[in-house]
């Protein structure tokens, strides 16, 4: 009899001093089965990440305690490259499909009765091992699975022979095995190039931290859009990186070398808004006392993204489309049109179709940006999360588990990676022995804005009071208005970030 057996993580648990409480699926099918194999065939796995394979060592003591066990049994070590990726069902059927078809040739065993550990390994290896043996790849096979110390207690046996009959399973044409090897490497490098190509766009973007399919996504759109001159618009939550987006745009354009101006007018009159972007004659209005370039010429032959477009005035969205159309502009004051060529990116985190259903944005000046990219919030790539939070927070940061899904499953609809970096700010400048749990966190910041999601909660209208403070202190009396009492309010203040961080910094301080 002949047995194949892959080499898994249970199976590097083996000792040779106590094989028969250590092994894995890999020894236990094994010494069940020792009085009929005559010849066992350790398989070991590797990818393109892990050359020198973890299960090498494993493997030898493995074959090295079999041959205590049976001195007639030979045992042989083959390894299977799973380059790039040891789950792909496409690289490991190939895989295994090439390497076990040219093992049974060269060795004549295809009539031979063989025995399969199925336990071993990814699931994905399992499926691949009953699909060559119900093909007929692997002939005259038993699948053989082994149970667990707990499970082998409650059944009274240590493993069981898996009979699928499956009837009227298609068999495969057996081919020269040269011809499955072939198969098996094109599918390795097509793999392999594609998982390079991914990597070569995440390298591309080391300001943009995460690698999810979304995120991916929005990347592959700034590489096609960046190589061309069509106003842009970028959409996005508060807080997700629109003005990010929007360097890298210009950083991997034609543009790179001339000017990024960055613009936001919310709450700008519209007279100070023309003068900023048309710049103006000396004269034009009271205190114009000298002439002024505006950002358009100081863009030129460069790249100005207007931060918040959904906030700009009806009437300079006109003006703006000659500029988009003809590249020319006319200072406030003159008569005398000037060129420009300047590329125009925009932002907002408004809907802008229900902005043109109110007649608060033109809609022939929103067709004029040709492309669009829109940045997902959050909360729709929680994979990148955990990238975010140790780039934020450093190595260091000590949180536990828990505490990392407490912040995937938070919506982070008030300011997205802004906020996220906010808490996380907060959170390493905790002193604890054991990891930092939520609960651990001052909440304070994310109180308040629970606490103005009340319909009876009016903000201040843009422009925003300033000092900043003013406006933070207007928030809190909205907040206290409807707080039960002031001093929930006021229990809630005494717990805030700022308070929390420097008492924080206190204890360190104490604790060196």
């Amino acid at each position: 009899m002949i047995y194949f057996t892959i080499i898994g993580n249970h199976d590097t648990n083996i000792t040779n001093q106590r094989p028969f409480e250590t092994s894995g699926a890999s020894f236990t099918i094994f010494h069940n089965y020792k009085e009929k194999i005559d010849q066992v065939f350790i398989f070991t796995t590797t990818t393109y990440k892990n050359l020198t394979s973890p299960y090498q060592s494993a493997a030898e003591l493995t074959k090295k305690i079999i041959k205590q066990e049976s001195k007639k049994t030979g045992v042989e070590i083959i390894n299977f490259d799973f380059t790039p990726s040891p789950i792909d069902y496409d690289i490991v059927y190939n895989e295994m499909l090439s390497i076990l078809s040219e093992l049974i040739k060269t060795k004549n065993i295809d009539a031979d009765e063989k025995l399969i550990n199925i336990t071993s390994g990814t699931p994905t290896m399992s499926a691949c091992w009953l699909l060559l043996q119900q093909s007929g790849i692997i002939n005259n096979a038993k699948l053989v699975q082994s149970f667990s110390r707990e499970i082998q207690r409650k059944k009274g046996i240590a493993v069981e022979e898996v009979d699928f009959n499956i009837p009227n399973f298609p068999k495969v044409k057996k081919n020269d095995p040269k011809l499955y090897k072939l198969v098996s490497a094109t599918k390795k490098n097509t793999k392999l190039s594609d998982q390079v190509m991914y990597q070569d766009l995440q390298d591309q973007f080391p300001g943009f931290i995460g690698k999810s399919i979304s995120l991916s996504k929005v990347k592959k759109e700034i590489i096609s859009v960046s190589k061309t001159n069509i106003p842009t618009l970028i959409l996005g939550e508060p807080g997700t990186g629109k003005e990010l987006v929007a360097h890298a745009l210009h950083q991997k354009s034609d543009r790179k070398d001339n000017p990024l101006i960055i613009v936001n007018f919310a709450g700008k009159e519209t007279n100070l808004i023309e003068s900023e972007l048309f710049g103006h004659k000396k004269g034009a209005f009271t205190d114009a006392n000298k002439d002024r370039d505006g950002v358009f010429k100081s863009a030129d032959k460069g790249t100005l993204f207007i931060d918040e477009i959904g906030d700009m005035p009806l009437g300079i969205q006109k003006r703006l489309l000659r500029v988009i159309e003809y590249g020319e502009v006319k200072p406030v004051g003159s008569d005398k049109v000037e060129k420009v060529d300047v590329r125009i990116i925009g932002a907002t985190n408004q809907d802008l179709k229900e902005l043109v259903q109110n007649k608060l944005f033109r809609k022939d000046f929103l067709t004029r940006f040709s492309a669009l990219i829109s940045i997902p919030p959050l909360r729709d790539r929680q994979e990148d999360i955990e990238d975010l939070i140790r780039y934020f927070g450093g190595q260091e940061l000590n949180i536990s588990r828990e505490c990392l899904e407490e912040f995937k499953q938070r919506d982070w609809e008030y300011g997205n990676v802004r906020e996220l970096k906010a808490v996380v700010d907060i959170a390493s400048t905790i002193v604890k022995d054991t990891p930092i749990e939520w609960e651990d966190i001052p909440s304070i910041p994310t109180s308040l804005l629970d606490l103005l999601k009340e319909d009876n909660i009016t903000l201040p209208s843009l422009p925003l009071p300033l000092p900043l403070p003013d406006y933070m202190n207007a928030i809190i009396n909205k907040a206290r208005s409807i707080s039960k009492t002031h001093a929930d309010v006021d229990k809630l203040l005494r717990q805030s970030n700022v308070e929390k961080a420097r008492v924080s910094r206190e204890r360190k301080k104490i604790v060196k």
